[in-house]
This record gives structure tokens, C-alpha cells and sequence, in this order.
């Protein structure tokens, strides 16, 4: 410094440069019949959405795949919603039959809300939408960006459930319908 203080020189290491790519998950080990069905994300692929979008402390957490369409099939009530019903915090990781990828996480339970006058949106600041890119494999994070507190719907009635809104009416930046046949 100037005034005859202290003079600090930094350098960036190549490995130490970008840690989040070195992040990886701790996944829980499934029975043999769960083992058999393979998961959408790499571990280090989880890792960046975790290091990217989520809440910290979930990067040690230990992690459970709770639903899986393959293995548990593809009612909405019967077995999506009942497999998570106690869990605050989820990761819901999607790949269509064109094979993209992408998926939110929900900082709030998934549970209907509006009861019998139709669905209404909840949840909190801290949940996201991601995406794969299917050539770079890249990871993309959309963050609640604060201009509206649309960012969780679950609809028991309508079989819905849909993340992050805010555009035109009835969009959204993830929608799951119909027993997860059909979605956008």
C-alpha cells in the first residue's frame, strides 16, 4: 500500500480456479433392484446444479432418488406425491423421449394448495429451474429472479405440476401434466 502497509500478491492455481466443476454429491446406495436403473445426472453433474443453484448445505447432504418413473411408474397421486410427500427439499430431474434434460429444485414440499377452489402458487426464494445442453453437456441455472412469487404449483385435480411462471398466462418455465405424459 501506499502508506508503507502490507503488499499481498495473488495467484490463481488452474485447479483451484473453478472448484464448483470438482463438486460432487453424496448419493445414497440403492437396494439392487433400484441399481438397476440408471440416473439421468452424473454425480459431477449434480454437483454443478448443486454448487450453482442450490442452498449449500445440500452439497453435503447425503442425496435419495425417492421417485423414479421407470421404477415406480408414472402415477402422479399414487406414486409421485406419496414417495415425496415428506420431503422439503427436492430435486426433480426430467428427461424427454428427444432426450433433453432439465428439471427444478423445490425448497417447499409439493402438495396441492388451493384446495377445492384449484391450484395456487407457493414455495420459496431459494428453489431453481436448470437445463442440460445437449451438445456442450453444460448445466444452466435459472434462479427465482423476484418479479412475482409464481414458483410452484401442484394440482392434485388437474394432475399438474409446474415451476417458475411469470410469462404469458398459463405458461411456465417447467409444466408436467397428465400422469407425466405430457409436458412443456
Amino acid at each position: 500500500t501506499q502508506s508503507g502497509g502490507l503488499q499481498v500478491e495473488l495467484k490463481f492455481l488452474d485447479h483451484f480456479q473453478n472448484p464448483k466443476s470438482q463438486e460432487r454429491v453424496n448419493i445414497e446406495l440403492e437396494d439392487n433392484y433400484e441399481s438397476k436403473v440408471p440416473f439421468i445426472l452424473t454425480p459431477e453433474q449434480l454437483g454443478t446444479i448443486a454448487t450453482s443453484g442450490l442452498p449449500a448445505s445440500l452439497i453435503f447432504a447425503k442425496w435419495k432418488r425417492l421417485y423414479c418413473l421407470q421404477r415406480d411408474g408414472d402415477s402422479f397421486v399414487g406414486a409421485f406425491l406419496r414417495k415425496v410427500e415428506n420431503h422439503e427439499r427436492t430435486l426433480l430431474v426430467i428427461q424427454t423421449t428427444q432426450n433433453e434434460v432439465m428439471g427444478a429444485y423445490a425448497n417447499s414440499k409439493w402438495e396441492s394448495q388451493g384446495g377445492s377452489v384449484g391450484a395456487s402458487f407457493y414455495g420459496s426464494a431459494l428453489s431453481c429451474l436448470f437445463s442440460l445442453d445437449k451438445d456442450s453437456g453444460e448445466i444452466k441455472v435459472f434462479k427465482w429472479t423476484g418479479k412475482n412469487r409464481y414458483i410452484q404449483v401442484c394440482d392434485v385435480y388437474t394432475k399438474l405440476l409446474a415451476f417458475g411462471g411469470g410469462g404469458k398466462e398459463g405458461e411456465f418455465g417447467l409444466a408436467l401434466e397428465d400422469d407425466f405424459r405430457r409436458g412443456s
